[in-house]
């Protein structure tokens, strides 16, 4: 069985910890050649997970990308929580908790070296550095010990350990820090993070999603004096003793489960090394996310806070509601999300007109979206015959657009 979880070049402590975790809870059912999947820590249940004769799946979430299509290659030991097994259809039984929570039984307990850590999501990391925010210098001027979301699980799991509170933008930081029971604050440096996995592991635990938000500029000042202030002003959360045990136990016998069903080869089975090496593939997500957050950067310059956008990014940026300060509509948008592109360039004038009469001012091309200028060639001729270009980079170009019977550019 091998492990699929994503894997990114730069390292991201959730999805890392798959490779500290697995090897010493299951060391005998890893690396054996029977095209078999474990599905593990990470919001992963989606339509990219590859084909194989077993899928196992161990505490893992939905959220991102499209419902996966479940057959009987799959075989459901628990997920993250209710609301991952509601959107798939599952047994409400099976939403045990997030597999990091095992951490319990194999990191090892040490003296207490910090009395406040923060460790940002990944993410949160780059879109500092391109906001020019030293996040490890500013942690050092507010008094507390910072953790590299990037750095080795192991080293991260003995920072959580040392620490008697952990403040965390990175939700595992928090699982972590709660399988340790070490209390923790839950911290909402930047909008991009997904709410949705949150409640979904909160719940697994009898709680609620309340995070201390940051709402202010992005400067080393103000980001100091909100993280300054958690350490005596958050609200340190931990889940009931009786509640965290409860669903660790029901792991742990379910690691058991699995080893049972591993011990079991499904008939007419044959080995699929193809369909498992597309697990092992690292991605270099830091310099994209460093592309989408100088771009949204660029744009906030660009369009005036509270205009209403249209933005263009084949929903590849992962920009909420607001960008930069505008209100931003999906293109094309149906029920509030992205709906696809159109299906040729006249469709692609209509919606756009049609979202100009609703107030629209402006629309800004994501560079994932830069084809579409020759593509739909109704659309570039009206964006370089009617719109205004205001701006123009290698991540992102920007139009103010008309005035639309009788409403007000």
């Amino acid at each position: 069985m091998r492990l699929y979880f994503y894997q990114d070049a730069a390292g991201n402590f959730g999805d890392d910890l798959n490779s500290w975790l697995w090897p010493r809870l299951i060391p005998e059912l890893l690396d054996s050649d029977d095209g078999a999947l474990l599905v593990g820590i990470g919001t992963l249940l989606n339509d990219r997970i590859p084909a194989a004769p077993r899928k196992f799946v161990f505490g893992s979430g939905a959220g991102y990308g499209a419902k996966p299509r479940i057959d009987q290659s799959w075989s459901f030991l628990c997920v993250r929580g209710p609301l991952t097994a509601a959107a798939l259809g599952l047994p409400s039984e099976l939403a045990v908790t997030d597999s990091a929570a095992l951490v319990n039984r194999l990191a090892v307990v040490g003296p207490k070296r910090h009395r406040v850590s923060f460790m940002p999501h990944h993410a949160s990391k780059i879109r500092a550095e391109v906001d020019g925010l030293d996040l490890p210098r500013i942690c050092e001027q507010a008094g507390i010990h910072y953790i590299d979301p990037c750095a080795e699980p192991a080293g991260i799991l003995a920072e959580i350990q040392a620490s008697e509170l952990v403040l965390g933008d990175a939700m595992h930081a928090c699982i972590a820090a709660d399988s340790l029971r070490v209390p923790w604050t839950p911290v909402r440096l930047y909008d991009h993070i997904f709410t949705f996995k949150w409640r979904d592991w909160l719940r697994s635990l009898e709680l609620e999603y309340d995070p201390a938000d940051y709402k202010g500029e992005p400067t080393g000042e103000a980001v100091c004096e909100f993280l300054y202030d958690l350490r005596s002003c958050g609200r340190p959360r931990l889940s009931e003793a009786a509640v965290f045990d409860s669903r660790l136990e029901r792991l742990v016998e379910l690691v058991e489960e699995l080893r049972e069903r591993c011990s079991m080869p499904p008939a007419g089975h044959q080995a699929s090394r193809g369909a498992v090496a597309e697990t092992n593939g690292k991605r270099d997500s830091a310099g994209w996310l460093r592309a989408c957050y100088s771009g949204i950067r660029e744009l906030s310059m660009a369009v005036p806070r509270d205009s209403l956008l249209v933005l263009v990014d084949e929903d590849q940026w992962g920009a909420g509601p607001m960008v930069g300060g505008s209100r931003r509509i999906h293109f094309i948008e149906k029920e509030g999300g992205y709906w696809g592109p159109p299906a040729d360039g006249a469709s692609a004038v209509e919606e756009l007109r049609r979202v100009q009469r609703a107030g629209a001012g402006y629309i800004a091309f994501a560079w994932p979206a830069f084809w579409w200028f020759q593509h739909y060639e109704a659309l570039g001729e009206y964006l370089s015959s009617r719109c205004r270009e205001i701006l123009s980079t290698p991540r992102v170009r920007v139009f103010k657009l008309p005035a639309e019977e009788g409403i007000s550019a």
